[in-house]
């Protein structure tokens, strides 16, 4: 993170009156580098996957959330923690709400 943060050569990168950068851009960059990250694993990753196994599961996203009905969630869930131990190696728990 301290590395992503530190990044200031983005094209929106902005200087204060003084000339000196504007250090809320480094969280941007955080920010924008995180949400790839989640975008990748849960839609390009899980639900892309799951669209070819299971079509017929409804799935709907909000940031780092997939939500189904009731009838599919272990389904989901056992899927979505294989596909997480799979591709990055951490084991994860899900919760349902």
């Amino acid at each position: 993170m301290w590395t992503i943060k530190s990044l200031e050569n983005t094209p929106d990168a902005e200087r204060t009156k003084d000339g000196i950068l504007d250090r809320r851009d480094s969280y941007k960059n955080a920010a924008r580098v995180l949400q790839s990250m989640e975008s990748d694993i849960i839609i390009k990753g899980i639900c892309n996957q799951l669209k070819d196994e299971k079509p017929s599961i409804p799935l709907f996203t909000i940031h780092d959330c997939i939500y189904t009905n009731e009838s599919n969630f272990e389904y989901l869930y056992s899927f979505s923690n294989q596909y997480i131990k799979d591709n990055y190696n951490i084991d994860i728990t899900f919760n349902k709400e």
